[in-house]
């Protein structure tokens, strides 16, 4: 899609991944958020090759969550905090 050839042109800008994702919460794409948050982390099928700061993937891991929140169930909501805590143990 457009967002995905913008997203790789710019990979450190949190702001465009923020608009996706927006984006295909709006559309009701749920699943298709999760995927560009996972990316995002770099867990799952096309993880990012580019890494965030730290202060950028908390503000990546705030958004998940209240996604989560608003349109998940308490599973997805865990697997989040579970995400999370697998970055900080990987950084550190």
């Amino acid at each position: 899609t457009l967002f995905d050839g913008i997203l790789a042109q710019h990979p450190r800008r949190l702001d465009l991944l923020f608009v996706y994702v927006d984006k295909e919460v709006k559309a009701g794409e749920i699943r298709a958020a999760r995927a560009l948050f996972r990316r995002a982390a770099g867990m799952g099928e096309g993880a990012a090759a580019v890494r965030f700061n730290d202060r950028q993937m908390k503000s990546v891991f705030k958004k998940w969550y209240r996604m989560e929140e608003g349109h998940g169930d308490d599973g997805t909501v865990e697997a989040v905090k579970d995400a999370a805590k697998e970055y900080v143990e990987r950084t550190l």
